[in-house]
């Protein structure tokens, strides 16, 4: 039998199906935004989000992490890609800092709230939002701030807002990340604005009802703030950004660029 030595080389470094995919190099923080539409339509479809469950002995609705670990990851498992590498890539409009202990369905809901306040645009506003923009699989943080998908993002020139997600303990204010992003958008000179999935603290005129309450919860909140023991999920996390931001602002002033972004 006469063997092709050409067909034969192929045959053994060709990668097997989906492995090529698997190892590309991930779509850029850049372009890895998700449309409101596409959060809207999980919301709709995943019914189980809606769902209560007791958690900690409390009723709660799914979180960011169950979405990940139940939706993000059975859609992506085939490549392991970013659900983002899933739709066309679009320039983020909007970064997003949260953490991933919200409901989801309350997190969408924030999003609804300042696309109908800002940008009125029937679901077409662009998010960058973590879970959705970094594969699941192995996220690459970057080996210095600079590098992570984060600073990518946020520094991107599409990008001009940030949104801060916040539950009723106001949870983004003790993450590390998150105060790291605050700091980086007064930086950046970007807008910012907060909010919660019963309307927008930050933008809309006089807060009534529930929202005049988040607003106060989110008073105390922040004269709370210790940026020191602030948390993140992986403690070299912690270290790089502790490192960065005490070399930029230093721990005793942290207390005073936060009341010139809050207030």
């Amino acid at each position: 039998i006469a063997i092709d030595i050409h067909d034969l080389f192929n045959a053994i470094v060709k990668c097997p199906p989906g492995v090529e995919d698997a190892v590309a190099a991930p779509r850029a923080p850049e372009k890895s935004g998700i449309p409101l539409s596409e959060f809207m339509n999980i919301v709709a479809e995943e019914k189980w989000l809606a769902e209560r469950r007791e958690r900690n002995g409390t009723w709660e609705r799914p979180n960011m992490y169950d979405l990940v670990e139940k939706f993000i990851k059975p859609k992506t498992e085939k490549n392991r890609v970013a659900y983002a590498e899933l739709l066309e890539p679009m320039e983020p409009q909007v970064f997003v800092s949260h953490w991933w202990g919200e409901e989801f369905v309350a997190f969408v809901r924030t999003l609804y709230n300042f696309d109908e306040l800002i940008y009125k645009s029937e679901q077409t506003t662009v998010f960058w939002v973590c879970s959705f923009a970094n594969r699941q699989w192995q996220v690459n943080l970057g080996e210095t701030l600079q590098e992570s998908p984060f600073e990518r993002a946020l520094t991107a020139e599409s990008c001009k807002h940030v949104l801060m997600v916040l539950d009723r303990n106001a949870t983004p204010l003790r993450r590390i990340w998150c105060l790291y992003e605050v700091l980086r958008t007064h930086a950046l000179k970007k807008d910012f604005h907060m909010g919660t999935e019963n309307g927008m603290l930050t933008v809309g005129g006089e807060p009534q009802g529930k929202v005049r309450t988040d607003l106060l919860d989110l008073t105390r909140k922040v004269i709370q703030i210790d940026a020191s023991t602030a948390t993140a999920s992986r403690e070299t996390d912690r270290e790089m950004i502790v490192k960065e931001v005490d070399e930029a602002f230093g721990f005793a002033e942290i207390g005073t660029e936060k009341f010139k972004i809050f207030i």
